[in-house]
């Protein structure tokens, strides 16, 4: 399995830390298993993918 390396952008965490902890628990597990591709798709035109958790969405390389 490939190793990867997480580096948030200043907003990410800020953003992480306002939400419930619920919340917040389902999008740093989902952020942290981003190596099993679920709910997982290429966004067009960019080099970016978009990773979906309920209401929230968040893209990266």
């Amino acid at each position: 399995m490939p190793i990867y390396k997480i580096i948030f952008e200043k907003a990410a965490p800020k953003f992480l830390d306002k939400q419930d902890r619920p919340k917040r628990i389902r999008l740093y597990r989902a952020i942290y298993r981003l190596s099993d591709g679920t709910d997982i798709k290429k966004l067009k035109g960019h080099d970016l993918y978009r990773l979906r958790v309920g209401d929230c969405r968040g893209s990266y390389r």
